[in-house]
């Protein structure tokens, strides 16, 4: 962390976790870099992300955590068409072939 000396800080690594990272450092830096192999120029997906073209979902506390870090997010995405809700209620869990029996996850 700054000591008040540092002016910037540098992420390595755009991935949520790093963008999540880089928003708790701009409170105490000046100004924040985040680095990352990909080039980020729209919503396709990135070259390095193996897993980008794969369904993915925000549990209840992961998208309490986002709203307090970025404050209006939920809405935004919400007018941009992605489904907002509980997920993974909806979702048919499997483990070693047996079916889990479907809840709430927030």
């Amino acid at each position: 962390m700054s000591n008040g000396s540092a002016e910037r800080a540098v992420v390595l690594g755009g991935s949520i976790a790093g963008l999540f990272t880089a928003r708790v450092l701009a409170e105490v830096y000046g100004e924040v870099v985040v680095v990352d192999r990909d080039r980020f120029t729209g919503p396709e997906v990135r070259q390095s992300v193996p897993q980008g073209r794969h369904a993915h979902g925000l549990l209840a506390r992961g998208q309490q955590a986002a709203e307090e870090l970025f404050p209006g997010l939920t809405g935004e995405l919400r007018d941009a068409g992605v489904a907002v809700g509980d997920v993974s209620a909806r979702m048919r869990w499997y483990v070693d072939g047996h079916r889990l029996r479907p809840g709430p996850t927030g």
